[in-house]
């Protein structure tokens, strides 16, 4: 009878054991989604939380001082340009993206002001590569491209002077904790949000060829931008997803299937803005240094 009841307890222990480590090893659910408004408290959590806890990732996101955040934050919320990443058994977020179609009048401030694409901008990079269908999918290998000199009809879409749709992906954050390891926040969000944006962009670029190239030999591209800081020039985690997003785009677009596509990269010095506020309370922003050294990158695809 003893024998029994050791035998008994060891495989209820057994059981306890193995059943706390299922709960534990449970995958978080996880909802993507475009933010709101009525987000702005849980995204703020998220800045407070990085603030306190994410050296590594303050030195690479643009955060405002807590006491005037929401009138910064707040507007990309209303126009739709967040997309946020959520463990919805928390009600927290636990990824943040910026992404959308860049309109008209807030091109010059991005891609001359923000990103310093301009004429007495320093080139640092520029170069093409040649992306496959075997590489499309392929979000863990990077795209290796090399140096050469671009067109100039290329170096005036940076410029905004050729005919081009800008998308803007940038303004990242993931969260580093163990459990969302293996969930690829990151990669999982950008396609989300880049899925949102389909039946848009092929709207706009359709517009934009009626109105340009239909009856004309000029060149129109699709083109992604973002700003990096120094820690995360080299990581293309982004420029994957826009890769298939594009080539689905322009299957919609044009009617046929690109087996391969060119893409273009140009990279100008650029410096993530350290904002603070000044003595008499009013925002203010740290001016350039190396502290604050980083590129702002175009990535071209003809249509």
């Amino acid at each position: 009878m003893k024998k029994v009841i050791i035998f008994l307890l060891v495989s209820l222990t057994y059981f306890v054991h193995s059943f706390g480590a299922m709960v534990q090893q449970k995958a978080p659910r996880i909802e993507y989604r475009l933010a709101t408004e009525k987000d702005y408290a849980i995204v703020d959590e998220m800045y407070d939380e990085i603030e306190a806890k994410r050296p590594d990732a303050v030195a690479n996101l643009v955060i405002f001082p807590k006491t005037v955040r929401e009138q910064y934050v707040m507007p990309g919320l209303t126009k739709g340009k967040v997309f946020i990443a959520i463990d919805k058994a928390k009600n927290k977020v636990v990824a943040l993206k910026k992404v959308y179609v860049i309109e008209p009048n807030e091109l010059g401030d991005i891609l001359q002001g923000e990103l310093r694409f301009r004429s007495d901008g320093q080139v640092l990079f520029q170069g093409r590569a040649t992306v496959g269908d075997e590489k499309l999918g392929d979000f863990s290998q990077r795209i290796p491209f090399k140096s050469d000199k671009l067109s100039a009809e290329e170096h005036g879409a940076c410029c905004g002077k050729s005919i081009c749709l800008y998308l803007y992906l940038g303004g990242a954050y993931a969260s580093n904790e163990a459990k969302y390891k293996d969930q690829h926040l990151n990669t999982k969000l950008t396609q989300y949000a880049l899925d949102s944006l389909k039946d848009k962009v092929l709207q706009n670029l359709t517009s934009l060829y009626t109105k340009y190239c239909a009856s004309s030999d000029q060149s129109m591209y699709l083109a992604m931008v973002n700003g990096q800081a120094n820690a995360n020039v080299g990581h293309q985690l982004s420029l994957k997803p826009f890769t298939v997003f594009a080539r689905d785009v322009l299957e919609a677009c044009t009617g046929h299937r690109r087996d391969v596509l060119p893409v273009a990269h140009i990279a100008y010095r650029a410096y993530k803005p350290n904002f603070y506020l000044g003595s008499d309370g009013q925002l203010a922003m740290s001016p350039d240094s190396e502290k604050n050294q980083g590129q702002g990158n175009i990535y071209m695809i003809p249509c």
